[in-house]
């Protein structure tokens, strides 16, 4: 790579090598014998071998790369060619693939690692023969995993034409049928190429850009694609998975779609699209999978089977599978999926066999919302807190006398200020979360505001109001214990205002303790930043006791609390008198006064 920096770009360098891996792919010692020839013979073979293959996507292809070779310097061209004599043809396509996803820039940023292809393909259950499909097929990773159970129709598209080429060449060299691969380099959701000279698809398989948000309006497709509801910009993914289910065969067809894990949550409009898909039941398993699985991105993904053919036992019911870190190990640039963990998945999906904490099957009653999101149903066992091993029985918490917390205090949410209400004169102080500190609220270090909005009523807080950290570091809670005019609270905090009949005190010693923090946890969502919404926070479960024994219990972890501290502090002075001792021992202590603090 070192010799042709300086006359290649970077961007440019994947077109050079998908050229280099097409002539290799060619002929044995095509690239041999091109080393002593001309730069126009190398040309004018490439346009001979692209002219027998798909012409529409590589019709400018040959002209680029022939731009790209007229700028190296006839040393360094031969040089090259004779390197990539050394080398096979799919390495060649290595080259040109991994080098664009670390140079290429955005086009190139989704690539799909080996294993999570493999569990997309496993997923889809691709036969002998079938017409397989990806509507976003990038560098056509996943499809090349398909190639094992030899597909006999693979048809990819791709937004970006540099990209949709070389993902025919990588599927071409490593060894699909020409007459049996079909690349479209265009929008798919404008544009489905496909539909008209294909139609219908038996199995597809596809990973979402992740982020993706609608640029263009949907409502009046000619395919009649999106039947499932308007789809807002923010309904990007749910756009391409309502495509991928009108792309398929109306009897035994199946589609495997990778999604971020927040497009299986979020409300409104998108919440309304899934509950519909629910509805027709062809959601049959939802598959979560943890952060870092992709080098280009640290959030948490998802993994949506639709099947249109449901086995008769998974009728009106989606099967959860949770993929925990322990299943993965960690590289230095992301995690991967264990070999044994990937059979694992694969056979919890085709026996729909229950494993607590790891799969479950819920029935489409009981999914409210169209929440989709598997820690909804799979609910993590095991937490180590404060240096503590805890198993949660959940079963065993439903059975319990409990109340909610939206039944025993009015949450309140935080205001969300910007940079222009601050000020040095302000009306009104705001807590952030980093106010919220080991011993209490900091309230020297509170910021002024002057907010633009004229009623903030709704989010003052007060002497007993409750602070809970709701995004990010979801475990901060305390007490407002002095009254204060004019306070509120950032939008990464809530207020609980208890209401009568229980006792902040005991409410906030529960939320701190181990047995809060672990329920507050299962609440946490997001993908790069957690988050409890306030409809989480109004459900989670809290002791149904009188405010009497709310108090005495107060009382009495207070007063055993506060002879712990007596002790510790006996203790310490204890171990102070020793090490004073020490040093008197040695003959040297009196050179050294101690002062006592």
């Amino acid at each position: 790579m070192s010799g042709i920096r300086g006359y290649v770009p970077e961007t440019e360098v994947p077109t050079l090598f998908a050229g280099l891996a097409l002539l290799k792919y060619s002929g044995r010692d095509l690239l041999k014998n091109l080393v002593l020839q001309s730069k126009k013979q190398l040309e004018e073979t490439l346009a001979e071998i692209t002219s027998g293959l798909d012409v529409s996507l590589l019709s400018s292809f040959t002209s680029e790369f022939k731009s790209i070779v007229d700028e190296i310097p006839d040393a360094t061209y031969r040089s090259l060619l004779t390197a990539a004599n050394n080398l096979q043809a799919n390495d060649l396509m290595k080259v040109a693939t991994t080098y664009g996803i670390w140079h290429g820039g955005k086009d190139f940023f989704i690539t799909v690692p080996t294993e999570i292809s493999k569990l997309l393909v496993g997923l889809a259950d691709v036969q002998l023969g079938d017409s397989l499909l990806d509507p976003t097929a990038g560098v056509g990773g996943v499809l090349v995993e398909a190639l094992h159970y030899q597909p006999g129709l693979i048809v990819g598209q791709e937004l970006n034409v540099t990209v949709a080429q070389i993902g025919y060449l990588t599927l071409l060299v490593n060894g699909a049928n020409k007459e049996q691969l079909k690349f479209y380099a265009d929008d798919v959701l404008l544009h489905p190429h496909y539909l008209d000279k294909f139609g219908k698809f038996d199995k597809i398989v596809q990973v979402v850009p992740f982020g993706f948000r609608l640029s263009s309006s949907l409502d009046n497709d000619e395919y009649g694609r999106f039947p499932f509801g308007p789809l807002s910009k923010m309904a990007g993914t749910l756009a391409y998975i309502s495509n991928a289910i009108s792309s398929l065969k109306p009897t035994g067809g199946k589609a495997v779609v990778l999604v971020s894990a927040g497009d299986l949550y979020r409300g409104g409009s998108e919440a309304r699209i899934r509950k519909n898909i629910l509805a027709y039941d062809l959601i049959e398993t939802v598959i979560s999978l943890p952060a870092n699985m992709f080098y280009s991105t640290g959030i948490e993904t998802a993994i949506i089977v639709l099947n249109n053919d449901k086995p008769s036992q998974s009728e009106m019911q989606v099967q959860f599978i949770k993929v925990n870190d322990e299943m993965t190990r960690s590289t230095r640039t992301n995690k991967q999926l264990k070999a044994e963990a990937l059979e694992q998945i694969l056979e919890l999906y085709h026996s729909k066999k229950e494993v607590p904490g790891l799969a479950a099957n819920i029935p489409v009653s009981e999914i409210k919302n169209g929440d989709l999101s598997v820690e909804s149903y799979i609910k993590q066992v095991e937490f180590t807190v404060n240096g503590e091993e805890i198993h949660v029985n959940y079963k065993k918490l439903q059975s319990l006398d409990t109340l909610t917390l939206g039944r025993v205090a009015e949450i309140g949410r935080g205001y969300n200020f910007s940079s222009k209400d601050e000020s040095d004169t302000g009306e009104y102080q705001v807590i952030r979360i980093t106010d919220l500190t080991e011993t209490g609220i900091d309230y020297t270090k509170l910021i002024s505001v002057n907010p633009r909005q004229v009623d903030l009523s709704s989010y003052l807080v007060q002497k007993g109001d409750i602070l809970l950290s709701v995004r990010g570091n979801t475990n901060k809670v305390e007490l407002i214990e002095e009254g204060h005019d004019k306070l509120l609270v950032h939008a990464n905090l809530v207020s609980l205002r208890v209401r009568a009949g229980y006792d902040e005190h005991f409410l906030k010693l529960y939320l701190e303790s181990s047995l809060g923090q672990i329920l507050l946890a299962t609440l946490a969502r997001g993908t790069t930043v957690k988050q409890i919404s306030i409809q989480d926070l109004r459900i989670l479960p809290v002791p149904n006791l009188s405010l009497a024994r709310q108090q005495e219990i107060v009382a009495n972890y207070q007063r055993k609390m506060l002879q712990v501290e007596q002790r510790l502090a006996a203790i310490r002075r204890e171990e102070r008198d020793i090490q004073h001792g020490f040093y008197d021992a040695t003959g040297m202590g009196e050179a050294f006064e101690i002062e006592e603090g």
